[in-house]
Order: C-alpha cells, then sequence, then structure tokens
C-alpha cells in the first residue's frame, strides 16, 4: 500500500557507528511550532502530520527487538514531495515552496522520539543533512538515515 510505510533493513553496525536507514512511503507532512494559549501548551498538527508521524514511527517498528539506544546522532534525509501538475520538470528541478525543510525535519525527529524505538528524544540530534526532491520517479515519503556518532 503507498501510504504505509516500510523499512527495508535493519540497524547495522559500521565500526563503533548504527546505521539505520528507513524507507518511508506517505505525504510528507510539516509540523508547525507550538503556542501557549491561555496557560496551555498547544501543537499545531492536523490530521495528515498525525499520519505521517504514525507511518514514520510503523517504519521504526522492526527495530523493537534491536535494543537500540543512540547517543549523538546524525540525522539525514531526503524528501521525496508530488510534483504539482502546472510545474513541469522543465520549468522548475527542484521544490522551493512550502513546505519548509526545517519544519518538515520537525516531524521526522518527533516521530522517530514517538516511537521510543531509536532514540528517547530529538535532542539527541547533533548533526542534520537534509533535502527536498520531487518524486518524478518514486512514490513521495522520506528516506531517513540514522547514524550514531562517536
Amino acid at each position: 500500500m503507498a501510504s504505509r510505510g516500510r523499512n527495508c533493513r535493519t540497524a547495522r553496525q559500521i565500526g563503533c557507528a548504527i546505521l539505520i536507514r528507513l524507507d518511508v512511503l506517505g505525504l510528507p507532512k510539516p509540523q508547525g511550532s507550538k503556542k501557549v494559549i491561555h496557560g496551555r501548551l498547544i501543537e499545531a498538527s492536523g490530521q495528515a502530520l498525525k499520519v505521517w508521524r504514525r507511518q514514520i514511527a510503523d517504519a521504526c517498528e522492526p527495530y523493537l527487538t534491536q535494543n537500540i539506544h543512540l547517543g549523538p546522532t546524525k540525522l539525514e534525509v531526503d524528501f521525496y514531495l508530488p510534483r504539482p501538475k502546472s510545474i513541469p520538470k522543465s520549468q522548475r528541478a527542484m521544490p522551493i515552496v512550502p513546505p519548509d525543510l526545517d519544519k518538515l525535519i520537525r516531524a521526522v525527529g518527533d516521530a522517530i522520539g514517538q516511537s521510543g524505538l531509536i532514540w528517547g528524544d530529538d535532542s539527541q540530534i547533533v548533526e542534520i543533512v537534509a533535502r527536498k526532491h520531487y518524486a518524478d520517479d518514486r512514490e513521495p515519503g522520506a528516506v531517513i538515515v540514522i547514524n550514531s556518532l562517536p
């Protein structure tokens, strides 16, 4: 099913680092800022964001039995977004329109933390590499690579 997250690999030990690769299919959604209204913490999240975060968390499930606990972590994410029908490849090669890359990353970090299977909190991320692409040759989604750092 195209909208379901999937994972094709397991954690691999490379030298002293752990490498995890997640291929999540679905529509990447940004996560906005949290606001305090009348003393209550409100998170801007629609149903589409909840679905996207669940797809990412589901992709982490194969790591349930691997007892992964990472310290400092590098996160690398390639987002694949649908190309609007009105924008041909010759007109715009890269998605230089919303959603913002930093908000897409925020959703990924929180979703992996929500799974509780790879890291406890996204504050463990000390390095990020992220890119947006149009999903011209694949389904929309994200390829997420997680490396533990020494």
